[in-house]
């Protein structure tokens, strides 16, 4: 029975109480305010928390429609239906769509998305109603399904001097960090407390009568490293788009060449993916769209030069440029989307409408 038909039915015996009052109709009257308020209060064992449902095809493309389906758990009690508050996130653009639905048990929610990232979909509140429609009790219900939204990539020339040129047996060591390496003395200096004592230079303390301590030498890998800059200052959902989409089109260009690479980018630490092959490359990006921005944290770029990583080649992605202190080497080729042009040494400049002219081919000095 819905509210309205519940509201005509009280009026109209209220109406016949009030012209022609009798003990039958002031009992039905009685029932009437009775029946919801009894349907409501045998809704409160739901007050235990319940998981709601949410199905979803895992991965989408842009542009195409996906059904959201929400799913409330079979219920034994009188439960007429529910209100479900959803929200869904993109954490590429940060864009933030959210919407009631009403249901008895399912409902479908057909979500598109002109841009690409990653869907965190939620329950953010949930309203059980009474059999008649009138008096909500809120539920401490949960829900989430993860949608990744691909996005359209397009094709980039592969030089081949990008090919890895590491060799252990003409290894080079960082002159300016240390690493783990005690292959290699990176320096020596005068012992401090807590310093490990694996690592005192006992003949050398021997000879200078004072505790000294070897450092170890961070070895150099010619690798080439993508390096994506993830926290967004005010940046549109047009240019969040296209950075995704030109680093996914240089990682598959550079997977199908066989041209292994290294995918990094910053969330509350450096998260990093090896990929050396197609098979690879799936999971890295769905990582990558999926993983939240944090305007607090620190840059990609300072996040690399706190690691003990080198690389012989860094491609870094972004769409602001970093100060000159927290570019990660002189090898560091930056690529800049931004709606205006911008020049400099080692800086290519795109925007989302020359985007595939000016990242038509990835050469050994850069893209072209």
């Amino acid at each position: 029975m819905t509210a309205i038909l519940w509201l005509l039915l009280f009026a109209a015996v209220l109406a016949a109480w009030l012209l022609v009052p009798s003990a039958g109709l002031l009992a039905a009257l009685c029932v009437f305010i009775a029946a919801p308020l009894l349907s409501w209060l045998l809704l409160f064992p739901l007050r235990r928390r319940q998981n709601i449902l949410l199905r979803a095809p895992s991965v989408t493309t842009k542009g195409q429609a996906v059904p959201l389906t929400i799913l409330l758990p079979r219920c034994k009690l009188p439960l007429g239906s529910a209100l479900v508050w959803i929200e869904v996130e993109n954490t590429v653009t940060g864009q933030v769509l959210r919407r009631k639905l009403r249901l008895s048990h399912e409902a479908t929610w057909n979500l598109e998305s002109c841009f690409c990232g990653g869907l965190r979909c939620r329950v953010i509140r949930v309203w059980a109603l009474d059999l008649f429609g009138l008096l909500p009790l809120p539920l401490p219900c949960r829900g989430e399904k993860k949608i990744t939204v691909m996005p359209n990539t397009f094709p980039v020339e592969v030089d081949d001097a990008l090919s890895i040129t590491r060799s252990d047996d003409c290894q080079e060591y960082a002159p300016d960090r240390r690493g783990q390496d005690m292959s290699e003395t990176f320096q020596i200096r005068d012992y401090v407390p807590g310093d490990n004592l694996h690592q005192i230079h006992w003949k050398l303390s021997g000879k200078t009568g004072q505790l000294l301590v070897r450092e170890a030498s961070c070895p150099v890998d010619h690798s080439l490293v993508l390096l994506v800059e993830r926290r967004q200052d005010n940046v549109s959902p047009r240019l969040a788009d296209a950075l995704m989409e030109a680093v996914i089109s240089v990682c598959q260009s550079l997977a199908e060449a066989g041209k292994p690479f290294y995918l990094m980018w910053n969330e509350t630490q450096l998260r990093q993916f090896a990929i050396g092959s197609e098979a690879q490359l799936p999971e890295a990006a769905a990582s990558l769209l999926q993983s939240p921005t944090d305007e607090k944290g620190l840059s990609a770029a300072a996040l690399y030069l706190r690691s003990d990583l080198t690389a012989g080649r860094i491609l870094y992605f972004c769409h602001q440029l970093p100060p000159t202190e927290e570019i990660p080497s002189e090898n560091t080729q930056i690529y800049l989307c931004a709606e205006e042009s911008c020049s400099g040494e080692n800086i290519i400049a795109f925007t989302p409408e020359n985007m595939t002219d000016v990242l038509r081919r990835l050469e050994g000095g850069g893209l072209q």
